[in-house]
């Protein structure tokens, strides 16, 4: 056998392959095991929740161990009566006695060592790693973590996180998830974890293109049932 010939009976077996297998359906298996082989679930604490994306398949891990999936909406304010009522409520205990009333006037030192700001506004609540601001007429949001001092009535930064880190603040957000047609409110003091399911992309990537190989298969087949010219012999 000539070399080829039997390079020709190795296409010939190639494309017979293609044609009883079909490139759809070995992209769709070859994208079937990516998904397989990676972590399809991601972790977020609560301070990440506004990553998530609307309309993704979500878990919820509770504080109480209770797991709520559903279809993650937005991430949204509790009605403000009810966070009043709460954080009320959390500055009337010991350990939150050292927490700003909303509505107070907090001035602030943040940033870094090389280069720090001052601001003064009205303060308007907590969320998780977050303290929110009013300023005149914009709604201020500063991580924790870059305040350096904080000054109203004797509150200071190092009580603020102290209260934080012991889940003695009430949290302004909430998480809504749909199923089906109801909207559910998970407030963040309540959240733990949230998993996110991650959509099987890589396999559907694969049928695209090995839909895409298909076509062209195809159209190299019908090419080569033309008679060849004999200029090229």
């Amino acid at each position: 056998m000539t070399a080829g010939f039997g390079r020709s009976l190795l296409v010939i077996a190639i494309v017979a392959s293609f044609q009883s297998l079909g490139c759809s359906a070995i992209g769709f298996t070859i994208g079937s095991l990516s998904d397989g082989s990676r972590n399809e679930v991601d972790t977020l604490n609560v301070t990440h929740v506004w990553q998530i994306h609307p309309n993704q398949d979500v878990g919820v891990l509770k504080t109480d161990g209770r797991l709520i999936s559903g279809e993650f909406s937005a991430v949204d304010t509790v009605p403000y009566a009810e966070y009043r009522s709460a954080y009320d409520a959390a500055r009337g205990k010991p350990e939150g006695s050292g927490l700003p009333a909303i509505g107070d006037t907090v001035s602030i030192t943040f940033g870094t060592d090389l280069r720090r700001s001052s601001l003064q506004g009205t303060f308007v609540g907590f969320d998780p790693g977050i303290m929110h601001l009013r300023l005149k007429e914009s709604l201020v949001t500063i991580p924790v973590e870059t305040i350096n001092a904080l000054n109203s009535h004797q509150v200071t930064i190092q009580t603020v996180r102290s209260c934080m880190s012991s889940g003695c603040v009430p949290f302004m957000s909430q998480l809504l998830l749909k199923d089906g047609t109801e909207v559910r409110g998970i407030g963040l003091n309540g959240v733990r974890e949230v998993y996110l399911n991650n959509s099987l992309y890589a396999r559907w990537i694969g049928l695209g293109v090995g839909v895409t190989l298909d076509l062209l298969i195809i159209h190299f087949i019908h090419q080569s049932e033309r008679p060849y010219s004999t200029d090229f012999w």
